[in-house]
């Protein structure tokens, strides 16, 4: 029977099944891109359909959510690096919600160790290791990253903004640039201060970035898919 006329199929937007901590986030993100995703629930982990006949990305979570967002941000910066570093070394604060934000519960002056996140892939071939610190209130990750390699030089492209240094030393005044721009409290872009090379072959830079730089790479990977592209592995 053919469908009523002004009517769409529900298979030619992304579905997200399950519950799954950052779906409203993700909804907003994929609206605001002109783009519709339907929220339904199902039991099992969460999960995204990107189409009729596409394959199905699981959603991670816990510590897998945490680390999919932190690597999303590495990659982009990594991408200004040239040539690609070696390795990287660093401390990212976490927020302690899940996202950005205060946590619902706990002293507001809390820190938490949350272990080392061993970092990998074709970026860094000599790999490294980034020490997580959950703190209670925050406005945004915000990560000390040292990138260690021969001759490395920055040079900014893509999805990353490099703020004046009185902004980038205040996270509430870089939020506060941020959201003035109009992309609200989770802007897409990651943002980072004037790198400094404190010795050869090392390049320091503190970044700050939210959900929405993973979020937005998860929703342009579904959008490929859903047209029959052939992936890489990232």
């Amino acid at each position: 029977m053919p469908r009523p006329a002004g009517l769409t199929d529900p298979m030619a937007s992304p579905v997200l099944l399950g519950d799954w901590p950052l779906a409203c986030v993700l909804a907003e993100l994929s609206a605001r891109q002109g783009g519709r995703l339907v929220l339904r629930d199902a039991v099992g982990p969460a999960r995204l359909e990107c189409g009729r006949g596409s394959p199905v990305i699981q959603l991670p979570g816990g510590a897998g959510l945490r680390q999919a967002i932190i690597e999303a941000a590495l990659r982009s910066i990594a991408r200004c690096i040239e040539p690609y570093p070696a390795g990287v070394s660093g401390t990212v604060l976490v927020p302690a919600a899940g996202v950005c934000g205060a946590a619902s519960s706990g002293p507001i002056d809390a820190i938490r160790d949350v272990g080392i996140m061993r970092v990998e892939g074709p970026q860094f071939a000599a790999g490294g290791a980034l020490r997580l610190l959950q703190v209670q209130h925050t406005r945004c990750w915000v990560a000390s990253l040292a990138f260690a390699g021969n001759d490395v030089a920055f040079c900014p492209t893509g999805m990353l903004r490099v703020l004046p240094d009185p902004l980038a030393a205040d996270t509430a005044r870089a939020t506060q640039f941020m959201l003035d721009l109009g992309d609200g409290f989770y802007w897409p872009e990651v943002v980072v201060g004037r790198p400094e090379q404190s010795q050869p072959g090392r390049l320091d830079l503190l970044a700050m970035f939210t959900e929405a730089h993973y979020l937005n790479q998860l929703l342009a990977g579904c959008l490929r898919r859903s047209e029959g592209e052939i992936l890489p592995c990232e």
